[in-house]
């Protein structure tokens, strides 16, 4: 398990700010565009955001991103119409010069890494006080982030029961292969989770009774 939460390769941007969302409140994250594919936005993908220290997190779930910045106003509006009509290709230093996301995130909790002796390396807790700073860095979770997260609730069994496989949408974290292709953003482990069962009933289920009790309860 790494020393931080926050890997270098896996940030996107920065925290600009709380925003009130009905009865609940969201985050405001700016995320420059990134050429990257594995980095760009994804509806429902889970973010982290610093609480203070590396080793502190608040847990939220994209639910809106738009672009925003030059590109995105009238002049960008018309800068894209001509070269639409010249059937050109945007440059890719234009885009990651002039281009950012604006992206809102839904508040799930916090995560934190564990220091307690022969525990798991991680700890969620579904309650956040703190709140982070202007300028806060903001990541994707690691691979084996996203497993802990996945088993949540899991971790005094036995033996693990997969249901499926952790998708947003076209992406499975399935270990690297979806349908007999490669995923965008593969995962090392089996991730469990319940957002994906198309594995439940691969194989016709078993069932055991128990000795006769004399009356149905």
């Amino acid at each position: 398990m790494a020393d931080s939460l926050f890997e270098r390769e896996r940030q996107i941007g920065t925290f600009k700010g709380f925003t009130e969302s009905g009865l609940e409140f969201a985050a405001e994250i700016v995320a420059p565009y990134q050429p990257d594919e594995t980095l760009t936005p994804r509806s429902g993908q889970l973010l982290l955001v610093e609480l203070g220290t590396p080793d502190e997190a608040i847990l939220g779930r994209i639910t809106r991103f738009v672009p925003v910045g030059v590109m995105a106003g009238p002049e960008g509006e018309e800068y894209l119409a001509s070269m639409s009509r010249l059937s050109r290709e945007i440059p890719q230093q234009l885009k990651e010069d002039r281009l950012r996301y604006n992206v809102r995130v839904k508040l799930l909790g916090g995560i934190r890494m564990n220091t307690e002796e022969h525990a798991a390396p991680l700890k969620f807790v579904p309650s956040v006080r703190k709140l982070p700073h202007l300028g806060a860095r903001v990541a994707y979770p690691s691979k084996e982030m996203l497993d802990f997260l996945c088993r949540l609730g899991a971790r005094g069994a036995i033996r693990d029961t997969v249901i499926g496989h952790y998708a947003l949408g076209e992406v499975v974290y399935n270990g690297g292969k979806d349908g007999g292709r490669t995923s965008s953003l593969p995962c090392q482990r089996r991730s469990r989770c319940t957002l994906m069962s198309t594995a439940l009933w691969e194989s016709a289920p078993s069932y055991s009774r128990g000795p006769a009790t004399g009356s149905p309860t």
